[in-house]
């Protein structure tokens, strides 16, 4: 990965803010002014199609992709109204219609750009209920971890005790069949004795 996410973000500053300039800029453009943006946001163009291949690399979300994606593609069309805009035939300063032309076309162009941060807060609201529907399901789900884990503790401390319970049955069982076994020796030696004295008596 030859650059970051944040890289782009400068550069996509940088190459915004000279549009801009240019568009405010009276004709004659500076002859290199034009060739220099289309390269730049060309470059911006493939850097983003690289990180929409593999945005993973870049620690983005789809959102946020998606808002780059806008900001592009606005950038873009102001580009291409620069275009439209320096290859306007220049007109005498005698008539002064060519500063009308170009306030109607810098108030067009200004138009066009609220319109467009317009839709910039617009995405930008809806990223943000995105992330706090996200975060919402995020907690809900922790809850549910957290229920999920008391409920697997009380199963095993019902199995504990029921173990230990068995166990104790177990024992008791035990020991009544030892107890038994102490009352048959007991009757059997009783019989014997009997036996024994009946023995002697005769």
């Amino acid at each position: 990965m030859a650059f970051t996410i944040d890289d782009w973000s400068q550069d996509f500053k940088s190459v915004s803010s000279t549009v801009s300039q240019l568009l405010s800029t009276p004709l004659p453009l500076p002859p290199t002014s034009l060739p220099n943006c289309t390269r730049a946001i060309s470059r911006l163009r493939l850097r983003l199609t690289e990180v929409q291949t593999s945005p993973e690399n870049f620690a983005i979300t789809p959102p946020e992709l998606a808002k780059f994606n806008v900001m592009l593609n606005n950038l873009e069309g102001q580009f291409e109204s620069l275009k439209s805009y320096s290859s306007k035939p220049i007109v005498g300063s005698g008539g002064g219609g060519g500063d009308k032309s170009q306030n109607a076309y810098m108030q067009t162009t200004q138009t066009v750009m609220e319109a467009q941060d317009d839709m910039l807060d617009e995405l930008g609201s809806g990223i943000s209920r995105l992330h706090d529907q996200a975060q919402m399901i995020n907690d809900e789900s922790n809850l549910h971890v957290k229920l999920l884990d008391d409920m697997e503790g009380g199963v095993e401390a019902a199995t504990m005790g029921l173990r230990a319970e068995a166990k104790h049955a177990e024992k008791i069982r035990e020991q009544s069949s030892v107890c038994k076994l102490y009352i048959v020796i007991a009757g059997l030696t009783g019989l014997l004795v009997f036996l024994l004295v009946m023995g002697f008596s005769h």
